[in-house]
């Protein structure tokens, strides 16, 4: 097991180490290609020029012309006929030190980056011999604290760093250049280059303030333990003249602050957004759950994938696993689920193990993870045998109808109407349907027997149970969303007495005309 972990800890390591090298020999070889042309040019400002001298003597050819007779040479001074001692100006000095010490640090990280690669072919080499696994893991756990003892992963961080340095000199002598060349090109030269410093000091300071934040710098780490030491130090002092100022209460929370500030700054950037994110509530994880939904579009996936949720659930690691699905979250998975139902009870290529076993999985998942149910499944539900949904199938979805937990009392009365609907319908009572029955009902299985051998017992004992059901709830027909979204001429749209003890609704209607035509009146 140490041999297997180790080597993906090294190989990824060694991958991180090869990646940001090739990054940096790419980056130093355009970056040094440019600064070498500028300096090109601009080197020529720190020596004499001969034209500066032919400048010179011209001038003082001119002079003697212009005084008048040329043939009467007056006594010139020898000091005139020496040009002055060259002196180049300040800000040539500036302009090619910053761009000389850009060049220099820009190559040096070129070789940096080379041996770095040759590092980590090496250390990759030297931690997996053809020896056995005892002396192997020896040899690499000799290799793996020398990595650490000296500090290499530091001098990783640090090429970045030097790179980074050797821009902003760049910038820094550019901008020392343009000012000396043209001003209009220097604002805009300038600006651009004071809004780059601003974003890059915004990513270098973002890490501190968020700790899930993607953007980092090389100088983010250092910030980091910067801010956090200095924040150390400064509540370790101010509980002492606290104690005077603000009692006893104010010291103790100091403290607190000050064995903060120590974790943060031993445990260092990383640590520090590993312990937030385990911290955070079980939204997150539900937010992962959906995502990982999302990426699935085979059934069987899905299969599998509903078929760890019910464990989610019952995780002991997890705190509060029921709100970790949203009301958006719970709807889609709700809507995954019953989809999935659908597809297989609707299909006929699909072997009837695998339907019972999908079946299972539904109600376990249906009956510990809380989910919303929405009017588009009652829907389909109700038009199931115009989708081709089997009288089997029915009864599937009916067994999930009852393990749902509702949050709308109108789609739970429509759900038990279902249910009966379902229960009522021409089909074989096999396990799965008195299982539902039961369930529907509150009566046992041979309760349910002694009803079926009387041709009206059980539809009456069905519409006796729907009827209460309504009468406790007080429920108004013409304020029913899923009723009033059907045409007016459907079968589906039941006429309702208002707040009367004779109810019409769906599903009894048949019931009357197959079962109880002696039993209870048409209205």
């Amino acid at each position: 097991m140490y041999l297997n972990l180790a080597k993906e800890e090294d190989e990824k390591m060694a991958d991180s180490w090869k990646a940001d090298a090739d990054g940096i020999l790419v980056f130093t070889g355009l970056f040094s290609a440019a600064v070498a042309a500028l300096v090109a040019v601009s080197i020529q400002d720190l020596r004499p020029s001969s034209q500066d001298t032919s400048a010179f003597y011209l001038q003082n050819i001119y002079q003697l012309i212009a005084s008048g007779n040329i043939s009467q040479l007056p006594n010139i001074p020898s000091s005139l006929a020496i040009p002055p001692a060259f002196s180049p100006p300040k800000y040539a000095i500036w302009v090619n030190s910053l761009w000389f010490l850009s060049l220099v640090i820009s190559i040096t990280c070129g070789l940096l980056a080379t041996l770095l690669q040759q590092w980590a072919r090496r250390y990759v080499k030297g931690t997996q011999p053809r020896y056995s696994p005892h002396k192997r893991a020896r040899i690499r756990a000799f290799f793996a604290e020398g990595v650490d003892s000296l500090h290499l992963p530091w001098a990783v961080e640090a090429l970045p760093t030097m790179l980074h340095l050797s821009l902003f000199l760049f910038f820094a002598g550019l901008v020392i250049f343009l000012f000396n060349v043209h001003h209009t090109v220097f604002t805009v030269v300038s600006c651009w280059v004071g809004f780059c410093t601003g974003v890059y000091g915004c990513i270098t300071l973002m890490p501190l303030f968020r700790n899930d934040s993607p953007y980092y710098a090389p100088l983010s780490s250092t910030t980091w333990y910067f801010v956090t030491g200095i924040s150390f130090l400064l509540f370790r002092i101010l509980p002492w003249p606290a104690y005077y100022c603000m009692g006893h209460d104010a010291v103790e929370r100091f403290r607190e602050l000050k064995e903060h500030y120590r974790r943060l700054f031993l445990n260092g950037m990383g640590k520090a957004a590993e312990e937030t994110a385990l911290k955070l509530g079980s939204e997150i994880d539900g937010r992962a759950l959906i995502w990982t939904l999302d990426s699935l579009d085979e059934d069987r996936e899905l299969e599998q994938f509903l078929a760890g949720i019910p464990g989610f659930f019952r995780s002991t690691v997890v705190k509060k696993p029921e709100d970790a699905f949203t009301t958006t979250g719970g709807k889609k998975m709700s809507d995954t689920l019953f989809g999935l139902m659908r597809r297989t009870w609707s299909s006929s290529l699909i072997h009837e193990s695998v339907k019972q076993r999908r079946i299972v999985i539904c109600k376990e998942v249906m009956g510990a993870a809380y989910l919303p149910i929405s009017w588009d499944i009652i829907r389909f539900a109700f038009e199931g045998e115009r989708h081709g949904l089997t009288l089997s199938g029915l009864v599937g979805f009916g067994l999930l109808l009852k393990k749902t937990t509702y949050d709308n009392r109108i789609i739970a009365h429509h759900s038990k109407w279902m249910v009966s609907k379902i229960i009522a319908g021409p089909q074989e009572q096999d396990d799965r349907w008195f299982e539902l029955a039961t369930a529907q009902l509150g009566i046992s299985r041979s309760t349910i027997e002694d009803y079926l051998a009387n041709e009206n017992n059980m539809p009456l004992a069905n519409l006796v149970h729907v009827t209460l059901a309504l009468t406790f709830i007080g429920f108004h027909p013409r304020q029913d969303p899923f009723l009033n979204s059907f045409p007016p001429n459907s079968t589906y749209k039941v006429p309702f007495l208002d707040y009367n003890m004779t109810f019409v609704i769906f599903g009894i209607k048949s019931f009357k005309k197959r079962y109880m035509p002696n039993i209870v009146s048409s209205n």
